[in-house]
């Protein structure tokens, strides 16, 4: 397990082309991630660079293409973080104990999959 390290970084594509995704891509970084990785240790991009990731942020935060979903008690959910953009809204959580949300998360990764980068993940 990696200890966290204000110094740590790793350096990776912000889209990937991967051929088992039909040739699809996929952005890794927020626009605030990418201001901190800018702010904490100097990256910076171009402005042809920066209109790019701008419009990807656009359709991304666009309602017009987001499917918003409630899981309910008993439901499951299965993403590939590689193919699909995803996030989480807030909650208002039970003082009660017994009432408490009983979130569990796995990571499943198959064999000769696509290979990760061990400092981020």
């Amino acid at each position: 397990m990696l200890e966290g390290n204000e110094n740590q970084k790793a350096i990776r594509p912000e889209f990937q082309k991967d051929d088992r995704a039909k040739g699809k891509g996929i952005g890794n970084m927020t626009a605030v991630a990418r201001q901190l990785a800018e702010k904490a240790f100097g990256v910076k991009i171009s402005d042809i660079q920066r209109e790019a990731l701008d419009l990807f942020d656009s359709i991304t935060f666009n309602p017009d293409f987001q499917l918003v979903m409630k899981l309910e008690p008993g439901d499951m959910q299965f993403l590939n973080n590689h193919v699909v953009i995803h996030s989480r809204t807030e909650f208002e959580d039970y003082e009660d104990p017994k009432l408490k949300r009983h979130l569990l998360r796995l990571w499943l990764s198959i064999r000769n999959s696509r290979k990760e980068h061990p400092i981020t993940f």
